[in-house]
């Protein structure tokens, strides 16, 4: 849709992506060990893999000022922080998936995945959200994007200044380099 310049299609696709991230939300959050698995396996596909499908930091980096409405950019808000939470959820599920070696490195706990499960929690396990934060969401653009959707923070509903402030702290708190010992 963007690259024929379809915005209203692009809103509308942008809309249900979001709404597709709150029913994923919920499956991963569920007392039902069946959803459980199934979101562990969208989440796989999107994130995890080489060639993941993930969408976000394309259509993060596709908005174009003037050009979208206000509720795509409160959808894209809403998918960012959606993303962020997941992510995070997952991250703290699999951490104990790896022993952590000397020096930082990772040890599998056994042996290779033997099954999809293991293989979904070891891909999991490895992928580095700060690098996925720090490489396709963290940008001047994105902070310019959520500074004009701040800036009507007075008609905006609570839960999208909650959000735009809950994306700033974490940029705020985000550590770029840091000293090696």
């Amino acid at each position: 849709f963007l690259a024929h310049k379809k915005y209203k299609s692009l809103s509308q696709a942008v809309a249900l992506y979001a709404e597709m991230m709150h029913l994923l939300n919920t499956m991963y959050n569920s007392s039902d060990s069946t959803y459980n698995l199934m979101a562990m396996g969208l989440m796989d596909r999107l994130f995890y893999q080489s060639e993941a499908i993930d969408r976000l930091p394309n259509l993060l980096s596709s908005w174009i000022p003037g050009t979208f409405s206000r509720e795509y950019l409160c959808d894209i808000l809403e998918l960012t922080n959606l993303t962020l939470k997941l992510l995070d959820s997952n991250e703290k599920a699999c951490k104990d998936y790896h022993i952590w070696g000397k020096k930082g490195k990772s040890r599998k706990l056994q042996q290779e995945p033997k099954d999809a499960v293991s293989r979904m929690k070891s891909s999991a396990a490895d992928f580095d959200v700060i690098n996925y934060l720090a490489r396709k969401i963290f940008s001047n653009h994105t902070v310019f994007m959520f500074t004009q959707l701040l800036s009507q923070y007075n008609v905006n509903a609570t839960h999208i200044n909650d959000h735009v402030v809950s994306f700033f702290v974490r940029l705020c708190k985000f550590v770029v380099a840091s000293e090696q010992d």
